[in-house]
């Protein structure tokens, strides 16, 4: 397995401590592109914009102890241990998503119960995944080995699916299902938001996190991050509307607007303010996503006008963290700063065209090659079914209100955005899919009982004759 490298620098500038730049904006860490920098800052020569890479600055911080030389081992052991188990965990995720549309497509077809507990069960464990492998970076989780770790994950992604049923079932049975699934969203989010407030040492080193070996990026959110935290943002804003029933008060319909546009901007900042997700593709996505979702809960039709309004937005809330990235020290900017001080000053348009290039390239390499791509096509099927060839068996689980649509195409235009203007490509759906699907479909699978087994005494037989008709029509669909 690869290593991180070591570095040293001496000189009047480099007293103690540790090393870091602009680029990586994290302590211990620089890259290979800083060290030309680094010699121009030396030697007093201006660095040209289209140079990459930022000058290597030391903490200076006195710190001449052995504690550092271990603290790097333990560094690079917990890289090496990311990259070693991220894909095992990634299969899992994957594994998990296609046995749950595939269980979901034969429980609705076949009415069974027990088919649509295990299917709403494991939908709701796989939401868990992420929060749980976000939670196990508080820890030293190398010295537990991949399979432990394993382990670890399922039982922590288990144990918080229990909490999310325990908490739904307080809720009134209309809305148990909203309320249960709200439980590993809000907590997903809730961790994100605070982990990136305080420094985002919950994002190097971790699943669904970066590494700094494959050093695409060391400070803020990286892409599965970004899309997490924009999924649930979506998700909160039309549980609440479902949870809450806006439509029986103006004030009360007024007042849930405000917060989930409150919602919205406070994600729009945590992602994209240079200080704390500094994720360009993310403004892009979430601020179009926001128009969508609140003109359909408040059960308008999407116009071209309203598109045209929320692209101008994308573009000033971009421009205004462009212009704040650009007010810092030049070693203090983002590759959003950089990016923009290249293409307007001595680089021109050839850095904004390689940066172009180097994501419609990134973006067909992962079409290609990534795992996460083996979820897609199932999902897919589904979300036909829920929006365009809808079988009446979704009907009285997921009855066609102002909620559920925001849901579903609020979750497909941030999943469309996503995929389009990241270098992640068809990945950035696939993590989407590990918050978005589960929710839909455990609405969709509950209550568990069809209404003809609740009230009946002859349970199998009455439940098997009542679902027949759901039965013919999904074969209808799927012919």
């Amino acid at each position: 397995a690869e290593n991180l490298t070591p570095m040293a620098i001496a000189g009047p500038d480099f007293e103690s401590g540790t090393l870091m730049s602009g680029t990586t904006r994290r302590g211990g860490y620089v890259t290979l592109p800083d060290i030309a920098p680094t010699i121009l800052d030396h030697l007093g020569i201006d660095q040209p914009t289209a140079m990459t890479g930022s000058p290597i600055k030391a903490s200076n911080n006195n710190d001449l102890s052995s504690g550092r030389y271990e603290n790097f081992i333990k560094l690079n052991k917990a890289t090496k241990f990311r990259d070693q188990t991220v894909m095992r965990i990634t299969i899992l995720t994957v594994v998990a998503q296609v046995v749950l549309y595939i269980l979901t497509l034969v429980a609705l077809r076949r009415g069974s119960t027990n088919l649509r507990r295990s299917a709403a069960l494991l939908g709701l464990i796989t939401m868990c995944l992420p929060l749980s492998t976000f939670v196990m970076g508080l820890g030293s989780s190398y010295k537990l080995g991949s399979w432990l770790f394993l382990v670890v994950i399922l039982t922590a992604s288990g144990l918080v699916a229990c909490l999310a049923t325990i908490v739904g079932s307080r809720a009134p049975v209309a809305k148990r299902a909203v309320a249960t699934t709200m439980v590993p969203v809000v907590l997903t989010y809730l961790l994100l938001v605070a982990d990136i407030a305080t420094g985002a040492n919950l994002q190097i080193n971790t699943i669904f996190g970066y590494s700094p070996l494959v050093a695409g990026r060391f400070a803020g959110f990286g892409n599965p991050a970004y899309s997490l935290l924009s999924m649930s943002t979506v998700l909160m804003a039309c549980g609440a509307w479902a949870l809450l029933d806006p439509d029986k008060s103006a004030t009360r319909r007024k007042q849930l607007v405000g917060a989930i546009v409150a919602l919205f901007l406070v994600t729009i900042v945590v992602d994209g303010h240079p200080a704390l997700g500094s994720d360009v593709g993310g403004v892009l996505s979430i601020v179009p996503t926001a128009f969508v979702v609140i003109w359909l809960l408040l059960g308008r039709r999407i116009h071209l006008r309203v598109v045209a309004i929320a692209t101008i937005a994308s573009v000033v809330v971009l421009g205004a963290f462009a212009a704040l990235d650009l007010s810092r020290p030049v070693s203090q900017q983002t590759h959003l700063g950089r990016l923009v001080r290249s293409t307007f000053g001595d680089g021109g348009s050839a850095g904004l065209i390689t940066v172009l290039g180097r994501k419609i390239s990134a973006n067909l390499t992962v079409l290609q090659t990534s795992t996460w791509t083996w979820a897609i096509p199932l999902a897919l099927v589904l979300l036909v079914l829920m929006i365009w060839r809808r079988p009446k068996v979704f009907d009285g689980h997921l009855p066609e209100t102002n909620a559920v649509r925001a849901t579903l195409w609020g979750g497909i235009t941030l999943c469309l955005l996503g995929m389009a203007v990241n270098d992640s490509g068809i990945s950035i759906p696939a993590v989407m899919f590990t918050l978005f699907l589960p929710t839909v479909l455990y609405e969709a699978l509950t209550p568990f009982e069809l209404p003809s087994q609740r009230d009946t005494s002859d349970l199998d037989t009455q439940g098997d004759l009542d679902a027949q008709g759901d039965l013919d029509e999904l074969s209808e669909v799927s012919s």
